[in-house]
């Protein structure tokens, strides 16, 4: 791309995509019940490094805090064919690079629902904002997550020990991608 893009204005134009099975939508308040059906499970909080949300009110709070905070690079990820909430996927910016954060209800995975999301935000990015790279990283037990990077033609490039939100330290993978290998390999 030509000249300095203003990547503010172009996310705050994009609020919404379309994908064969899913919407990707802002997360709204009455999302609240779908999102503790997946943050409330132990497993998932576990696998994924946050608190278990105990009550509605816990996930509504987290959909106003952090949803709101990151409300130009996160989206809820919404079934077409019933229009439950199944997740949430954001791709946070910071300068010239992208970071990979998802989450799926548990009865949704191994479907390819969280790649689809992800292929579309990849894209979006590298098309569109104009990214240099895109990384990832998860939990050393939280192998699918691995495997969806893989997908997305992310290289793993090592590990690292990360806190997680308990302020546990946990082995983690990090991956990533370069525009350059996005472009040349077109996944």
């Amino acid at each position: 791309m030509t000249g300095k893009i203003n990547r503010t204005l172009i996310l705050a134009k994009h609020q919404e995509f379309e994908t064969d099975r899913l919407i990707l939508r802002k997360l709204r308040l009455e999302d609240a019940a779908d999102l503790l059906l997946y943050h409330g499970d132990e497993t998932t909080a576990q696998l994924a490094g946050f608190e278990v949300h105990k009550t509605l009110e816990d996930a509504q709070m987290d959909i106003l805090e952090y949803g709101h905070q990151h409300f130009l690079t996160m989206w809820g990820l919404v079934l077409k064919s019933n229009e439950q909430l199944i997740g949430d996927i954001e791709l946070g910016i910071e300068g010239d690079k992208a970071d990979f954060y998802f989450c799926l209800n548990q009865d949704f995975r191994a479907q390819g629902l969280t790649t689809e999301a992800a292929s579309c935000l990849r894209d979006f990015y590298f098309d569109d904002l104009d990214i240099s790279v895109i990384t990832g990283d998860h939990f050393l037990d939280n192998k699918a997550s691995g495997r969806v990077m893989e997908k997305l033609g992310m290289k793993h490039y090592g590990q690292y020990f990360d806190l997680d939100e308990r302020d546990q330290a946990r082995l983690t993978d990090y991956y990533a991608l370069t525009r350059e290998d996005f472009l040349e390999k077109r996944y």
